[in-house]
C-alpha cells in the first residue's frame, strides 16, 4: 500500500502525520523532540530511506538528528554540525538539509544561520 507523509516542524517539536493516498485519514506520530523549536524536517529516499530534522533547543542550541526506520529511532550524527574551529562563528540554526543523488560520497548539504552551506560526505554521519 502505498503511504503519503507530511513532515510538520513547529515550535513544539516536530510531527509525522501518516495517510493513504486518498489522505482522507491521517495518523499522527509525536511529538519527536518535545519543546524543541523543529526548523526543517526533510526525508531523502534511498535504501533505507533517511529522515533528517532539524532543531533549536533553548537550552542545547541546534541539532541535527537522523532516523533510518521512519521515525522510530533517532541519532545525531558523531561530529555535531558546527562551524570550523578558528573561524569565530557560532551556529544560530539550521535551515534546510537536502542530499546530492549524483554523488558517490553520500553529500548532504546543511544551510545554516549564519549564512553558510555545510557539507557531510558520509551521508550525515559526521
Amino acid at each position: 500500500m502505498n503511504q503519503v507523509m507530511l513532515m510538520i516542524g513547529t515550535r513544539k517539536g516536530g510531527f509525522l502525520a501518516l495517510s493513504d493516498v486518498s489522505r482522507k485519514r491521517w495518523e499522527l506520530q509525536g511529538p519527536v523532540f518535545k519543546d524543541v523549536e523543529v526548523n526543517f524536517i526533510h526525508l531523502i529516499p534511498g535504501s533505507p530511506p533517511v529522515i533528517y530534522i532539524a532543531g533549536k533547543s533553548a537550552r542545547w542550541g541546534p541539532a541535527l538528528s537522523l532516523s533510518r526506520d521512519f521515525g522510530n529511532t533517532w541519532v545525531e550524527p558523531a561530529t555535531p554540525v558546527r562551524f570550523p574551529d578558528g573561524r569565530g562563528l557560532t551556529l544560530e540554526r539550521i535551515w534546510a538539509i537536502e542530499a546530492d543523488p549524483s554523488s558517490a560520497q553520500d553529500a548532504v548539504y546543511v544551510g545554516v544561520d549564519p549564512a553558510a552551506l555545510l557539507c557531510s560526505t558520509d551521508g550525515g554521519r559526521t
